[in-house]
């Protein structure tokens, strides 16, 4: 049976004062994984995101492979894919980790986050859109020249960490970032590969630990978040493949 693929909410209700719905998932996932896709257009500049159903309880590799709606889409390339680790609410750092196939300039610009508040019902969408709004952030000091010189790079990979506070208020929980993105590595716990094959960006997720599942390291679902610095607005086409 069908289910939508919702849009995993970075930064758009609260912060930017936008509600995205979600794209029609052709497939739900069943008992022993599959695939599901989902078709979106990121505002430019602007966020957005998708976000699959539950993830089969004993699945431990999954796969995203995301493309442009139209194959001559020159400004796909300047978008970027955001995951994050899954902290608990006691978590006092967030690590978010972030694919291109353009350069990622942010944080050599040394631009200091300004504190924000954002919150979700939902713990694993938190923590993704505040790794979207933290990277678009960071973006706002691009220039057209610095997007153009990195037109024809292919899969770059960067992460950042900062410092948050977790709370619960009301049913919602409430994530407070303050500092400056500070450069971060891949969790130990999680195993991320990115592969580029001309305008598609395929990203594979696994837990490092053979006897660990994606449920466990990577949350009860996969998301992945998009941030386009562009002024045009940019079609992709998402799938996600779990096993």
């Amino acid at each position: 049976m069908s289910r939508s693929l919702k849009l995993a909410r970075l930064g758009l209700a609260v912060l930017l004062g936008a509600m995205l719905l979600g794209a029609p998932a052709a497939q739900a996932f069943p008992s022993q994984g599959g695939i599901e896709t989902a078709k979106n257009t990121i505002p430019g500049p602007g966020t957005g995101g998708s976000e699959t159903s539950p993830v089969p309880s004993s699945a431990n590799e999954g796969t995203e492979t995301i493309k442009p709606q139209q194959s001559g889409d020159k400004d796909y390339k300047q978008l970027q894919d955001i995951l994050t680790s899954f902290p608990t609410t006691h978590a006092r750092i967030l690590v978010c980790i972030g694919f291109t196939l353009a350069v990622f300039h942010g944080l050599n610009r040394k631009r200091i986050v300004m504190p924000f508040t954002d919150e979700n019902s939902v713990l694993p969408f938190l923590f993704l859109q505040m790794c979207v709004q933290m990277t678009l952030a960071l973006d706002q000091g691009h220039q057209a020249a610095d997007l153009a010189s990195a037109a024809n790079a292919s899969c770059s990979r960067f992460g950042m960490s900062v410092g948050v506070k977790i709370t619960r208020v009301n049913g919602m929980y409430v994530g407070q970032v303050s500092g400056t993105a500070t450069p971060a590595k891949v969790p130990s716990s999680m195993s991320l590969a990115c592969k580029a094959n001309g305008n598609a960006l395929t990203l594979k997720l696994k837990p490092r630990k053979n006897k660990r599942t994606l449920r466990q390291v990577f949350g009860p679902t996969l998301g992945v978040g998009f941030v386009n610095p562009t002024s045009k607005p940019v079609g992709l086409k998402a799938a996600f493949k779990v096993n």
